[in-house]
Order: structure tokens, then sequence, then C-alpha cells
């Protein structure tokens, strides 16, 4: 009876936001971490809390340190946090503002936002008086339609959801697209990889291009756009030199996004990769001449020739050597990276001066 009456008595733990608590996981989905906290309302971590090592090594049942965020939400769920600093009453104190929004977000409702500039990641969404960023990969085509692009949204207003929220950093991610249905994804189930398709120009935005292939949406990449954008992306107003809004394209399928329910399509891809043709000039140990294109802590970009790149990583240029933007120089061929679509260069040595041999 007395062992009874200890376990009746079990004093339930009392949440407040900034508190520290033990966690056991119960549940983990796609999105979030659902831990068991000895409380009358489970408790829920953010996957992008974790870092990677931390998800590979998590399962059921481990039992973590996590701290309040929001005791309760309009769902009865506790938000819980990995990070203390996150959580404190100074500077990342979570108001009623922000609490809305990890409301909005965990109930996928959707909110009216003000378009206040647009940049090349995307465009600036005012939300009830925040800031918030909608990348450009989060405008769908029913926004983009008709439209001069990302800047014709400028001053409007859009519905928007809101898909992560930080308020110690002040960071509201937004998202603009509509829940992928049943019937989309069907119709994207028809597309293969490796078909062609045609369509036409229904947007010209700083990431690419947006097709409409009928009842489906499908978009190319700056990248995709030509083998010469490859290396270097494709800025808005040259696309705008190369394609109007409703121009027919014909395009290749790379794959299709179910999340965000497109097409993912290229250009480039009808026709063969002339560095293919352009690099049989080059072989390994070969001396070559070249013009410096940039300089970087990653390396210098040389210029070979027409469509041809080299680049030397940093690793191999020694302590105290300099190139200059123009200047010209001799190379050795170290490798040839397709997938890059560049040669890799080594300095070429002129001089034995300070070499010692063994």
């Amino acid at each position: 009876m007395a062992d009874l009456l200890a376990q009746s008595s079990t004093i339930p733990v009392v949440l407040h936001r900034g508190a520290q608590v033990e966690g056991t996981v119960v549940v983990i989905t796609p999105q979030e971490v659902v831990f068991d906290l000895g409380a009358k309302a489970e408790g829920a971590v953010n996957k992008k809390d974790f870092s990677e090592d931390q998800l590979k090594t998590l399962k059921i049942g481990d039992v973590l340190p996590v701290f309040v965020v929001i005791p309760e939400n309009e769902s009865g769920q506790v938000i819980l946090s990995l990070q203390k600093h996150f959580a404190s009453g100074r500077k990342g104190d979570v108001d009623k503002k922000w609490q809305r929004f990890f409301n909005l977000m965990q109930r996928k409702n959707q909110i009216q936002g003000q378009v206040i500039e647009a940049n090349k990641g995307g465009l600036v969404v005012e939300v009830e008086g925040v800031r918030g960023f909608l990348p450009g990969s989060q405008v769908g085509l029913e926004q983009l339609s008709g439209s001069e692009g990302l800047s014709g949204l400028i001053g409007g207003q859009i519905p928007v959801n809101v898909i992560e929220v930080d308020p110690n950093n002040n960071r509201l991610i937004l998202s603009a697209r509509k829940k992928v249905s049943d019937d989309v994804k069907k119709k994207l189930a028809g597309f293969k990889a490796g078909e062609k398709v045609t369509g036409k120009v229904a947007a010209i935005a700083p990431f690419g291009l947006i097709v409409d292939l009928g009842q489906t949406e499908g978009v190319v990449f700056t990248q995709e756009v030509s083998w010469s954008s490859s290396a270097e992306a494709t800025e808005d107003k040259e696309l705008s030199d190369q394609f109007e809004m409703g121009q027919e394209v014909e395009a290749q399928v790379l794959g299709v996004d179910e999340d965000l329910g497109r097409v993912n399509l290229s250009f480039k891809r009808l026709s063969a990769d002339p560095f293919e043709d352009l690099v049989k000039n080059y072989q390994v140990d070969d001396v070559v001449s070249g013009i410096v294109l940039e300089t970087t802590q990653n390396g210098v970009a040389v210029k070979l020739g027409e469509g041809i790149e080299g680049f030397v990583p940093a690793s191999k240029i020694e302590q105290g050597t300099k190139y200059e933007v123009g200047q010209k120089t001799s190379f050795l061929v170290d490798e040839i990276d397709k997938a890059k679509r560049r040669i890799n260069l080594a300095p070429f040595l002129t001089t034995t001066k300070g070499l010692i041999y063994k």
C-alpha cells in the first residue's frame, strides 16, 4: 500500500519558458522529434535543432535534456529546443508575436503578407509587422503567372505559410506554395526522367524560369538553362534577354519534386555537353597557358580557352605566391573534372631553387 501511495503522489512537472527538463524520445517524424516530458502534454523539437550525427544515432527511448520555448501552444503541445539561449528570457525572449508564428507553423495555417522587396534569393514579405523571407523556390506558378517575375509582386498581398521560426535571430522563413494535392501528384507521376516536354514560359525569376506544362508547373534553374551557365548562374536580366513571357520552349525532364508539386526541367540536357570535346586536347601533366580570372581564398580560376576553365586549389599554391587578375602564366594539368566541368591545375615550377632531392 505504501508503494502504491508513493507512486500516486508523483509531483507533475511544472513547465515554464526557459526551463530545462529531461525528455524521453517517443516519436521521430520527418519534421520533428516528440518527447515525453512526464507532464500533461508532450513536447516537440524541430529536427533542424539536431546535427546530422545526432540524428544518425537518435532512437526511441533516448533521454535528452531539452529547454522549453513555449509551455503550451494552441494545440496543447509544448515547443522545445536543444539550445538554452533559444529559450532564454532575455534577448531570445519569445513573445506573443513569435508564439503566433510557432502556432501557424504547427497548424500549417496560411496568413496574408505584403511583399516589400525582391532580391536574387526571393522576396521580403511583411507579416503582422515582422519581415520574413520567402525564397524564390517557394513561390508558386499561381503567384508568378502574369506578373513581371518576382519584382511584379512588390506591393501586393500574398497568402503564405510559416515554415521556419527563429525568434532569437529574428528569422522568419515563409512559403507561398499550396499543399500538393493527390491530383497534382498523379499528374507528376506521368513525367519520366529523360523525356522531352513542351511548355510556355510563365515567369522569369532570378533563380530560373517557371514553365507552364498545361496543368502542371515546371522549373528550369539557371544552371540548367545552358552549358555556358553551369559554372556561373545566369542573371535575371540575361534570362529576360533570352526568353519572353508566353514563349514556347522544349525541355528535358530531370525528375519530379512531390514536396513542391513541380517538374524539374533542363534546356541544356537536350544537347551534348561541349566540354566533352573541348577537354580532348588536354591530358594530365600537360603544361598549359592561361589567364587568371579570379583569386579567392579557395584558389585561382584560370581561363584556358573558349569555354574551358581551370582551377588551382589554394592547397597547391606555395605560401607567398600571388596571382593577379589578367595575369598570363603556365600551369600543369593535375586532373580533368568532368563533373564540375573544369580542369584542375597545379603551379608550373620554372626553377629548381630551394628544392631538396633525397
